[in-house]
């Protein structure tokens, strides 16, 4: 299969006059379509983990295509031991329910496995497989990250730009060297959490404003920290050289030329049934539906790279899939600073404290060596697993379920290592599978 997507790997010199065929890939490619709807299979489960379905069967949607998963190359045990968990957690009230999902390259899509509800306050309704989530931060790396890093190599923006020669407005004299590599690897020196602005900005330019009198946590590129801010900063940037509304592009590039039936940006009232519901606001007294109360990017109404994304499961691995084809042609013998920039984004940096865990725009190597994804802090993931040629993704909602954050981020962990067991081809790399959310920030901040 990897000989099939290499792209003219003989010299970088004309992956680089190809950069087109790489486009085509991450834009155009859905390499993972729609579901094909299968529920069931004629391959029996071990008497133990079918007795771990049928003590969940109220909760599970579908049952599990064995026949399939045994063609695709996909273990249904380790699979069956997620779903059992997520079921656990639900009968426990941990969360609300979750969408699982494990898709390989080349195969037909599974359909993903929805279990619990997708809302339990103040009443219980089923999490469907096709259900959509609010997936906040998830939203940059499914979509901004991937188009800003197209652009660059496109139009030959180099990844050292600085952000002042973007927006007059960034022009503090202590992170006049933050550059577009910058942002993308969390290196700008933002903190993880802030203050609010006393005053509601307005507009995106006083947005950046804010941004570029915000105290920062660490000098630029001296250190990792994964802050929201970078995200916002991203879609900033991208509406800025483009000349267009992030939704616009957005709905150009990547929705409508994957074909993503369902995915938008942002919601409108009519639509909060539809969609799994996220936490309690406390500033707004009700729960959030499809939107975002956090001050900072009111000004920015449905769409920020932030926080705007609608999609389900399905849809992420389409996108997901195009990220994979194009870490399976990055050349792997080359430096980074003579890679195109679309490969560049599947490379770390350990000059920087915490950047051997960072590339551009995504945590790399937390469950195998060449594996990279996000995390939301609402819940959401998905990882891409190029050694296996396979991706997995996690929906939820959890933080619908208020002060269980602590055991929610362990279970999210335990479900996702299980399912990149389940589509692992052959023994599993010795990595720190089971880093929680509190210990990447450990990792990334150097405090082992």
């Amino acid at each position: 299969m990897k000989q099939r997507v290499e792209f003219y790997s003989d010299t970088v010199y004309r992956q680089i006059r190809r950069f087109h065929l790489a486009m085509v890939v991450l834009l155009c490619c859905s390499v993972l379509p729609a579901s094909s709807y299968l529920t069931g299979g004629s391959t029996p489960l071990p008497p133990e983990s079918q007795a771990i379905l049928d003590k969940h069967a109220d909760l599970i949607s579908l049952r599990i295509n064995t026949e399939w998963m045994e063609m695709a190359g996909i273990d249904p045990i380790p699979y069956v031991e997620a779903i059992a968990l997520v079921a656990e957690a639900v009968e426990e009230g941990v969360i609300p329910g979750a969408v699982l999902h494990v898709g390989r390259l080349a195969s037909t899509e599974m359909m993903p496995i929805a279990v619990g509800y997708k809302i339990v306050d103040p009443e219980k309704r089923p999490v469907g497989y096709d259900t959509r989530y609010y997936v906040e931060d998830l939203t940059a790396p499914l979509t901004a990250i991937p188009l800003l890093l197209a652009h660059c190599q496109e139009r030959g923006l180099p990844l050292e730009t600085r952000i002042e020669t973007i927006f007059p407005a960034w022009n503090a004299e202590d992170r006049r060297e933050v550059t577009i590599e910058s942002v993308l690897r969390h290196s700008t020196g933002f903190p993880a959490s802030w203050e609010d602005p006393a005053t509601l900005p307005t507009s995106r330019r006083m947005l950046v404003a804010w941004m570029n009198d915000l105290e920062l946590a660490a000098e630029p590129d001296t250190k990792v920290i994964p802050s929201r801010l970078n995200h916002l900063l991203a879609g900033l940037i991208l509406e800025e050289v483009k000349a267009k509304q992030l939704k616009d592009i957005i709905d150009e590039e990547i929705i409508t030329r994957f074909q993503l039936p369902t995915a938008q940006m942002g919601i409108i009232s009519q639509e909060r049934a539809q969609l799994a519901p996220g936490r309690f606001s406390e500033r707004w007294d009700r729960f959030l539906w499809g939107e975002t109360d956090e001050p900072i990017v009111q000004a920015l109404g449905l769409d920020s790279a932030w926080a705007g994304l609608v999609i389900n499961a399905d849809e992420v691995a389409a996108i997901a899939g195009g990220l994979l084809l194009l870490s399976l042609s990055a050349p792997e013998d080359v430096e980074v600073k003579n890679l195109p920039a679309l490969y560049q984004a599947f490379r770390t940096d350990p000059s920087i404290t915490g950047g051997e865990r960072m590339g551009l725009g995504y945590e790399i190597g937390r469950f195998t060596p060449k594996s990279f994804g996000w995390n939301s802090v609402a819940g959401p993931g998905f990882w891409v697993l190029p050694e296996h040629q396979a991706l997995v993704v996690f929906l939820s909602n959890m933080d619908h379920v208020s002060g269980r954050s602590e055991e929610q981020q362990e279970l999210r962990a335990k479900v996702l290592e299980l399912l990149v067991r389940a589509a692992e081809q052959d023994a599993p790399a010795e990595v720190d599978a089971n880093l929680t959310d509190e210990e990447l920030e450990q990792d990334t901040d150097g405090n082992h």
